[in-house]
């Protein structure tokens, strides 16, 4: 599979009764730390104070698939906004919240009470969340956030996957076995199955000059090569003629042959 940036959603939500300047600071840092992550971020990184801003969001967010989309909890704010969101927006959530000093007065920002209270909601709605509990200036919370947003972003390419299986496991050989429908299920994959004898007569009709690329490749590659059987050596290079065509006429990402 080809080398890929996840795409990340990003939304901060807060709420005006807190510390807001000191939010922004914090705000700020985090923004700083993001930059670790080696990903596309869509939306506007500034605070949401309400659910009408939060709406206004939406359109950036739901502009392109996202992989994951990253909700900064830089103050309490209740579930309202949270929901919004998740609700418009189709990917798996992460959220991230900034650990304060216990000083025996009021929170300035009160972030993690805002996550928890947005996690329960949401997972009254059975959905779940992944969170990132941290300082916003610390490389780990970056660490973790690529983590989830690359683990997303595969998910999320496994559901237009395609596979094709040329004939059957051997008997006795069970974990060679595999089921289709799990992995269309848990995965999104879709697999396509060949018997072998069905493969061994398309191969027999097709052109012969279907191994001269792999063999002229292959002659740059092995010294030994005109060592080797030409005939046998050609027919299993237009075995792979063969599967490649296929791989590159139907979209296959992988083939897998008995």
């Amino acid at each position: 599979m080809a080398s890929f940036k996840p795409k990340i959603g990003l939304a901060v939500v807060g709420r005006v009764n807190f510390d807001v300047a000191y939010a922004e600071e914090k705000l700020q840092k985090a923004l700083e730390t993001l930059k670790l992550v080696d990903a596309d971020f869509i939306g506007e990184p500034k605070i949401l104070f309400d659910a009408d801003a939060a709406a206004a969001a939406v359109p950036a967010l739901t502009a392109e698939p996202l992989d994951l989309l990253l909700i900064l909890q830089v103050t309490f704010a209740d579930a309202t906004m949270t929901l919004g969101l998740t609700e418009a927006v189709d990917a798996p959530v992460m959220m991230w919240s900034f650990p304060e000093p216990r000083t025996g007065g009021r929170l300035r920002l009160n972030s993690f009470c805002g996550v928890n209270l947005a996690a329960h909601a949401l997972s009254r709605r059975g959905k779940s969340i992944d969170y990132v509990h941290g300082e916003p200036d610390d490389a780990s919370a970056a660490g973790k956030i690529a983590t989830a947003a690359k683990a997303a972003a595969l998910v999320r390419r496994f559901k237009s996957t395609k596979l094709l299986v040329v004939g059957e496991h051997p008997d006795g050989f069970d974990p060679c076995d595999f089921d289709a429908g799990e992995l269309a299920s848990r995965f999104g994959i879709t697999v396509d199955q060949q018997p072998v004898k069905a493969f061994i007569e398309e191969v027999k009709a097709a052109p012969e000059d279907l191994a001269d690329n792999g063999w002229a490749r292959r002659s740059h590659e092995f010294g030994n090569l005109a060592e080797m059987d030409e005939v046998a050596t050609r027919k299993t290079l237009k075995i792979h003629g063969c599967l490649s065509q296929r791989a590159k006429d139907k979209g296959y990402a992988g083939i897998a042959v008995r």
